[in-house]
């Protein structure tokens, strides 16, 4: 009697589900499959639809938190160019120059240990160093922000960036500024930051290469620093150094310029491009605007239907699109999915668990990396069983990365939809249907 009652359930389900498909012709795709486990009462609908976009996200965020600056560009057919420039002012250093006689000046460098080099590691970067007009101010800086600096670089180095972050990006200042200060802070004409900064107002790091290279350059770290090398006046003298830090203001400046691409036209909150305009698939750049919107459309159709009383298992699976292991935008490690609104805001977190504070991600894993098979895995069972018992709205999602609060993250994701040939997106729902 319970199996007769089912698939009597079953069939009502699809002449309904038939109904309101030839209202909305091509857009609602469902199809259900009965689960065996012992009662059959379990439905699969491995097709139902879900529409996909990608969203800017306009909203700036903060970059003076990071420890390093980054600079480099980004350039792509699909998601444009990618600028970014690094600022950073120097603060007055712990010394004894003013106690010590009979000693020379030698030089003076740059040193800041590589923090981060992403994308094309086999192409030269070219890095200008420019001289900021006026030190940075002591506050929080966006990446929308920039500081004036002159047009003329004080130096310039052409080199292989490295990704081993224990090697250490070296560049030789002129002797000019680098005896001043030598001078300044033995005689201690140079006596606080404000002296300093009246000589050293800080850098801008700019990059002048074609390739798609963002290098980042540790700021913080205690090795990092304006060094001013110098020696006393004995035979046997071994060098030594004073070492200005950068543990003052700085920054990283992004700027995306959509022009060219299918997202020109994102210049409002509410602006979507959807895949069906980008080659079936929506985009992810972080340290970037790009997010990927997905919403779905027909899931108050079934609440409305009334024949299932709750949900077994709904999983959400994204697959990104790569063409090689090697490709220089790897995806992102975790991904996370967001409530927001008509205007891309985030609202809420979608929690694995009711009231819960974290929200629900997924890890990039290869099913099988020899033919590039890779996704992400989202368990939706919560939200989607909170959605059908009214206990939650059914708004769009966004599917952002989940990023350490501190430090930028430039890695960016292809994810393929629905309709994406080798790279579809799935959502298959498990429903228990009522008896």
């Amino acid at each position: 009697m319970k199996n007769w009652k089912t698939w009597s359930l079953l069939l009502l389900l699809t002449a309904g589900i038939f109904a309101l498909g030839s209202c909305q012709k091509g857009d609602l795709t469902i199809g259900e499959n009965l689960i065996s486990n012992g009662d059959m009462r379990v439905v699969l609908i491995d097709t139902f639809t879900v529409s996909t976009s990608t969203v800017a996200v306009l909203d700036t965020f903060v970059t003076s938190q990071d420890s390093s600056v980054f600079v480099g560009s980004w350039k792509d057919t699909n998601t444009g160019t990618q600028n970014l420039i690094g600022y950073a002012t120097p603060t007055y250093p712990t010394h004894e120059l003013y106690n010590q006689q009979q000693i020379t000046y030698d030089s003076l460098v740059l040193e800041l240990p590589y923090a981060y080099t992403y994308g094309d590691t086999n192409s030269v970067f070219n890095l200008n160093i420019h001289s900021l007009e006026s030190p940075l101010a002591n506050k929080a800086f966006y990446a929308t922000e920039s500081a004036a600096y002159n047009s003329v670089p004080v130096t310039k180095q052409s080199f292989l960036p490295r990704r081993y972050t224990d090697r250490v990006f070296r560049q030789r200042l002129p002797n000019a500024l680098g005896l001043r200060l030598f001078n300044g802070l033995q005689n201690r004409s140079i006596s606080d930051i404000n002296s300093l900064q009246d000589i050293l107002p800080g850098y801008a790091f700019v990059g002048t290469s074609t390739s798609n290279t963002i290098l980042g350059l540790n700021v913080t770290r205690a090795t990092a620093g304006i060094k001013v090398y110098y020696h006393a006046n004995t035979l046997d003298a071994k060098a030594q150094s004073v070492n200005i830090p950068f543990w003052g203001s700085h920054f990283t400046q992004s700027k995306t310029n959509f022009a060219g691409t299918p997202f020109a036209n994102l210049k409002n909150p509410s602006d979507v491009v959807s895949s069906t305009a980008t080659g079936n698939t929506a985009f992810i750049t972080t340290g970037g605007s790009l997010r990927t919107r997905i919403e779905f459309p027909y899931l108050d159709r079934i609440k409305e239907n009334n024949s299932f009383m709750g949900v077994n298992r709904a999983e959400l699976i994204v697959e990104p699109v790569r063409f090689s292991i090697r490709d220089n935008t790897p995806p992102p490690a975790t991904l996370g999915l967001y409530q927001v609104n008509v205007n891309n805001n985030i609202l809420a977190i979608i929690s694995p668990t009711q009231g819960g504070n974290t929200t629900v991600s997924a890890a990039y894993t290869y099913v099988n990396s020899d033919l590039l098979q890779n996704q992400y895995t989202f368990n939706l069972t919560g939200y989607f069983d909170s959605v059908l018992r009214n206990q939650t709205l059914n708004r769009a999602i966004l599917i952002d990365v989940v990023n350490s609060p501190t430090a930028l993250n430039f890695s960016r994701v292809a994810l393929g939809d629905q309709r994406k040939q080798d790279y579809r997106l799935k959502l298959r729902l498990y429903l228990t249907p009522n008896q």
